[in-house]
């Protein structure tokens, strides 16, 4: 009977453990998120929002490569706003058309899409110059204002046999729809910059301005 007490005694601790274990890599996970929100929140420069967000991004799920694409005015094709690991001519020639390749599907059904072992061969990717070198894994996510898509998120991996999980995805779409907020009001105030540099209507500036910038 000692025995069976015993066995049973073994059982509950390495249940709580297990329990222990599970709500440490929860809160790990959540500081891990609020500190990539924080880098974004905290940007000042608005020319370098798109580039902190990625960068935060990849850091967040570990990855090494990546973009963020955003629909042009018409919503007719995305354009890279920022990348890492990708060559210069890519960023300044890549203009995808929505509803094509893994980014254009995103866009356009506004759903986040997870790519493992050997991401280049998925028969989805139009471009494969997109994900040069040998990207082993990695996920693709909507970002969205008010449930309307403004661009996708590319994140990748080329080390070794890493492969992105759900759980990843997941942290990766919550940070995406904060992400969204600065990144495009970003995008707005520089706009307005430009606006502001040629317009001679200080009324007009006045009323651009506090339009200007979007809440979560």
């Amino acid at each position: 009977r000692l025995g069976g007490e015993l066995e049973d005694e073994r059982h509950e601790l390495k249940h709580e453990r297990g329990k222990a274990a599970e709500v440490e890599g929860l809160l790990a996970r959540i500081t891990n998120l609020y500190r990539a929100i924080s880098l974004v929140n905290d940007e000042l420069e608005d020319e370098k929002v798109p580039g902190t967000a990625l960068r935060a991004a990849l850091e967040l799920v570990k990855g090494n490569r990546g973009s963020i694409m955003l629909l042009d005015g018409r919503k007719q094709y995305l354009f890279i706003a920022s990348a890492m690991g990708l060559p210069d001519k890519v960023v300044l020639g890549t203009r995808q058309q929505v509803g094509q390749g893994v980014a254009g599907w995103v866009a356009q059904s506004g759903e986040p899409i997870l790519l493992n072992s050997d991401a280049q061969t998925d028969e989805r990717f139009v471009s494969p110059t997109a994900l040069a070198g040998q990207v082993q894994s990695s996920m693709c996510i909507p970002l969205k204002l008010k449930n309307e898509v403004i661009g996708v998120m590319n994140l990748g991996s080329t080390e070794g046999e890493q492969e992105f999980t759900d759980s990843q995805m997941r942290l990766a779409t919550i940070f995406g729809q904060h992400a969204s907020v600065s990144v495009m009001n970003s995008r707005l105030m520089l706009s307005l910059k430009k606006k502001r540099a040629k317009s001679t209507d200080p009324e007009e500036l006045s009323e651009g301005l506090g339009q200007a910038c979007y809440t979560a």
